[in-house]
């Protein structure tokens, strides 16, 4: 008992630490970016440094239990050109930078500024300007010397005047639609290079379920097309299924392929080259499924709609452990006599 203790408080130690990484690692991705925006405006940005958390490459990923198994990095930018940043970054993340330094500057300065627009204009569209608004500043420099100007904050909102939805709309159509129009280059190139990307691995479907936009979208897509490229065998056994990119790396319950965003190539490839293990966890989930629906007397399983994505093997250990304890109960206590003999109109959303 004290051994299961143990283990379940060092599970949790070890998702809250897993937790805090990935934190660490999409602040820094920010910052990586706004550098790399400002070299390519020809102004020389502070110089920055950054901390990164990368994943151990031999760690299992079939394990119960998240990994610890990450090795720092930290980068220090002080550069006054794109290239010297990029192969310093490559070369601190033990990177090759051959190809880099096959390239002139100007070969490299060109893809990156056309890459580097829809995540500057992205970027303009979903986050706060705390530098064009000098009351928004205070509140920054507050948080960030240690005052809470949280009071003054919902004070301000307090006091505003009540906008309806309406009159939000009525104010705000414009600017979106001027948006939207800004952008269709963007999408209409995200969308072609799914496309591609689904005919050419016969793909059933390709799904973007992460919280950034497009630009990131796109890049997610460039990175695995140019893993496909150089790994065609292994795309084989994606034939047919669905891919996912979202905030896990595994494969769902309903048999979608997900690749965490935040993750580099090689972490891909390492669960492509292990997802026929996971068809065994699938050929699991009907039986689990109807052992779960006969103790409670035939009762339909079923799923909430647009639920987060629910990795395999984790479901079927929550199946395993609801219907243990629903065994437990029934035979202790009894299901209530005014219960029908079968629940089979029912139905039991499992999340």
């Amino acid at each position: 008992m004290q051994f299961q203790k143990l283990h379940s408080i060092n599970q949790l130690l070890l998702l809250k630490i897993q937790k805090k990484k990935h934190e660490v690692n999409e602040n820094s991705l920010k910052q990586l970016n706004q550098y790399f925006e400002g070299l390519l405006q020809s102004c020389q940005p502070k110089q920055i440094n950054l901390t990164f958390y990368l994943r151990d490459p031999k760690s299992q990923l079939l394990d119960d239990t998240p990994r610890g198994k990450f090795k720092t990095v930290k980068i220090h930018l002080y550069h006054k050109d794109v290239h010297s940043a990029v192969h310093s970054v490559l070369s601190s993340c033990c990177i090759s930078t051959k190809y880099l330094d096959n390239l002139t500057h100007s070969q490299l300065q060109g893809p990156l500024q056309s890459a580097s627009q829809p995540s500057s204009a992205a970027e303009e569209e979903f986050s706060f300007s705390f530098q064009k608004n000098p009351k928004q500043n205070e509140y920054w420099w507050g948080w960030k010397f240690g005052e809470d100007p949280s009071e003054e904050v919902e004070e301000k909102l307090h006091s505003e005047p009540e906008i309806g939805l309406r009159g939000w709309l009525r104010d705000n159509i414009d600017k979106a639609r001027s948006k939207l129009e800004k952008y269709r280059p963007l999408r209409e190139e995200t969308e072609r290079l799914r496309n591609d990307l689904k005919e050419r691995l016969t793909l059933e479907d390709i799904i973007w379920d992460c919280g950034w936009g497009s630009s990131h979208f796109r890049g997610c897509l460039l990175s695995f097309q140019g893993l496909a490229a150089q790994h065609p065998k292994e795309m084989e056994i994606l034939k047919g299924r669905t891919l996912v990119f979202g905030y896990h790396t595994g494969v769902s319950f309903d048999g979608h392929i997900i690749l965490s965003s935040e993750d580099v190539r090689h972490n891909w490839l390492d669960l492509i080259n292990v997802v026929w293990k996971y068809d065994c966890y699938l050929e699991e989930v009907p039986a689990t499924e109807r052992a779960l629906s006969e103790v409670l007397r035939g009762i339909r399983i079923d799923h909430r709609k647009f639920q987060p994505a629910v990795m395999v093997e984790k479901y079927i250990q929550q199946l395993r452990k609801l219907t243990s304890a629903l065994y437990r109960y029934r035979w202790q206590k009894g299901f209530p006599d005014q219960w029908p003999r079968r629940l089979t109109h029912f139905k039991l959303v499992v999340e």
